[in-house]
């Protein structure tokens, strides 16, 4: 018996050494009878399709992580011989542009009564743009219609409520007050100032 388990094994040990090997081609982990896998091969056969290789960058922070993709990338671009593209970053401008597509209903209804909501402020943001047109705006709407209000109490009559500009008046200040809280917290955090104008909508 000993003898036998001897043979046995110097046979495999002649086998694996004459026939073990590795390989990294993903085409080996799938079911080569699967219909999708034989047309990719068919499309590889027919167009020379290249194959592609996935380089996983673990660091201890993003920035780290960037400048070994960046340098990588850069070495890899370089060999044309061996590599016809690269791919380090993704673009997003394709998707950006139709994120609203990518939206639930529900949400996309309730950004459309929100733009309603503040279209007047928004026109005439688009109309004067910048802080101090928007400023002084407001403070020529609030300076009429305090005027008004003076004018209608010494004429003896109950003051006139102007249901439009009120209205306007009460959309305007929250987006004021968080204007006004984005610089303060800009001018405290340099460099931290964020947009309001997405978190309104």
């Amino acid at each position: 018996m000993l003898v036998v388990a001897l043979a046995m094994s110097l046979v495999s040990l002649v086998f694996t050494v004459r026939h073990l090997g590795f390989t990294t081609d993903r085409n080996d982990v799938l079911e080569t009878r699967d219909r999708f896998h034989q047309n990719y091969l068919q499309l590889k056969r027919d167009f020379g399709v290249d194959d592609e290789i996935v380089v996983v960058f673990r660091g201890t922070s993003p920035g780290h992580n960037r400048q070994a993709v960046d340098a990588v990338a850069a070495a890899i671009s370089a060999d044309s011989a061996h590599f016809s593209s690269v791919l380090e970053k993704i673009d997003l401008d394709f998707v950006r542009n139709r994120l609203l597509l990518f939206l639930p209903l529900d949400t996309l209804e309730a950004l459309e009564t929100r733009l309603i909501t503040f279209a007047p402020l928004i026109e005439q943001v688009l109309e004067k743009p910048g802080l101090v047109p928007l400023f002084r705006t407001i403070d020529d709407e609030l300076r009429a219609a305090l005027q008004s209000a003076v004018a209608e109490v010494r004429a003896g009559r109950a003051p006139h409520v102007d249901a439009a500009r009120t209205r306007d008046m009460e959309q305007a200040l929250p987006v004021l007050a968080r204007l006004v809280e984005g610089m303060t917290t800009a001018l405290r955090d340099e460099g931290s100032y964020r947009s309001v104008w997405m978190t309104m909508l």
